[in-house]
């Protein structure tokens, strides 16, 4: 995870200097230690600057979708979901037929209401950079 969280800070820093760097490494924190605790094998970290946003994605292959839950400060957790969502502009779980991804999207302040662009294929791949967790490590 920290890996990920290195390669994450070193994106956001070359392609969107506008982010809230440690808001996103926060929620790519949270995303991808969910995938690493609820799911078993495989998951992806994608991230992809867009003209007027930052998408952040991880996939796994668990069908079972996120539950919020109440947070409990006797220690077991259940703020995670809620410090994600409070920190990027929307917060969306797209349920896939192998499993699901878990988009997370920051605005710059200058950006339309919509950005219309689909995130595959939105911009050329240069600007898009994916981390493949397998086996205990991350490959680029």
């Amino acid at each position: 995870m920290a890996e990920a969280r290195r390669a994450a800070r070193a994106y956001v820093k070359r392609h969107c200097p506008w982010a809230r760097e440690d808001d996103v490494l926060l929620v790519i924190s949270e995303l991808v230690g969910n995938a690493v605790r609820h799911t078993e094998g495989f998951w992806r970290l994608s991230l992809q600057a867009r003209p007027h946003a930052l998408v952040a994605r991880v996939d796994d292959h668990s069908t079972r979708m996120p539950a919020p839950r109440v947070p409990d400060v006797t220690g077991t957790g259940g703020y995670g979901w809620h410090i994600a969502r409070s920190l990027c502009g929307q917060l969306t779980v797209l349920p896939r037929r192998d499993g699901k991804t878990v988009e997370a999207r920051w605005n710059r302040s200058d950006a339309p209401a919509v950005d219309p662009i689909p995130f595959e294929g939105a911009v050329p791949a240069t600007n898009t950079t994916r981390f493949t967790h397998t086996g205990g490590r991350i490959a680029a």
